[in-house]
């Protein structure tokens, strides 16, 4: 059982309801997250909970669109083989509402404001360099009335965050990669291919360490 206490949980969990909550997600609502990382896992199922009709999840790694499908999407797209914008049309999901950007690329946050639907909204939501820009399109902008907005950490989504993981709403398990020694984190940083498989949890104390008392 995962039991996680106000105090020491759920921190990605209540920065994603923060950028759930600047989203405005409303019922009904076609949704595309780019990214499926832990936290734009986090950020469909919180889509899906907000009456989302659709979400569709941007991803080149096969084994993360597999486990965003497993937990709800209803459409993952490998932005490596295939133009995003062709993949919607054929699947007829032109008229997307929201788009959240969650991997901090300049071309995917453009992409994010050329598929969104007018009137829509661009939630970008990665941590980028301090001196990063995109290019925008004024006049596209403008034309077809796009809300772009920024979505930071949280302190006040705590609670929040912890009833609906101890409600078993929302599934953080599946993103845990697993549980290894301290003596391995040097190891875990250093290889992408290790870090690609979700989240571990470290223990300072090794096999002692293992409990249900997890911080996110």
């Amino acid at each position: 059982m995962l039991l996680l206490e106000r105090s020491n949980g759920g921190r990605p969990l209540a920065c994603c309801i923060n950028g759930a909550d600047r989203s405005d997600i409303k019922v009904g609502d076609n949704v595309v997250v780019y990214g499926a990382g832990a936290i734009g896992i986090l950020l469909m199922q919180l889509a899906r909970m907000r009456g989302a009709a659709r979400v569709i999840v941007i991803e080149p790694s096969e084994e993360k669109r597999k486990m965003a499908e497993k937990l709800g999407a209803t459409l993952t797209i490998n932005p490596m083989e295939n133009k995003v914008a062709d993949v919607l049309k054929e699947h007829k999901l032109e008229h997307i509402q929201v788009v959240i950007e969650t991997c901090g690329l300049k071309s995917t946050s453009e992409e994010a404001m050329e598929i969104v639907d007018r009137q829509g909204t661009v939630v970008l939501f990665a941590v980028t360099a301090l001196d990063a820009t995109i290019s925008l399109k004024t006049y596209n902008l403008f034309q077809r009335e796009i809300t772009i907005k920024g979505s930071f950490c949280s302190p006040y989504d705590m609670g929040r965050a912890v009833e609906l993981i101890n409600a078993h709403a929302i599934d953080v398990t599946t993103m845990l990669a697993g549980f290894e020694p301290l003596e391995k984190l040097p190891e875990i940083l250093a290889s992408r291919e290790l870090r690609a498989k979700g989240k571990y949890v470290i223990l300072p104390n090794g096999e002692e360490g293992k409990g249900t008392n997890i911080t996110m």
